[in-house]
């Protein structure tokens, strides 16, 4: 117990690449600014993703729409993809 906590992150970085361990560092510190700006905050409360981060999973990576003939029926999709 102090005035300050110093957290070091090691990793393989033969396993993991850099980008993603920096991700993880800053998904830490983003909880842990929270649960020093409201100590009680309850858990299922704590944002782990930035507001980028979440944009990019709900939309971005959502965005799939595609246009279909009206006449395309199930059976006749799958056979094109088979």
């Amino acid at each position: 117990p102090g005035e300050e906590l110093h957290i070091h992150f090691d990793y393989n970085g033969q396993v993991y690449e850099q980008g993603t361990m920096e991700r993880l560092q800053g998904h830490w510190m983003r909880m842990v600014e929270q649960i020093l700006s409201t100590p009680n905050v309850e858990v299922e409360k704590l944002e782990l993703l930035t507001a980028e981060e979440r944009e990019e999973l709900l939309v971005t990576f959502n965005d799939t729409a595609v246009a279909l003939p009206e006449e395309a029926t199930v059976h006749g999709l799958f056979e094109q993809q088979a």
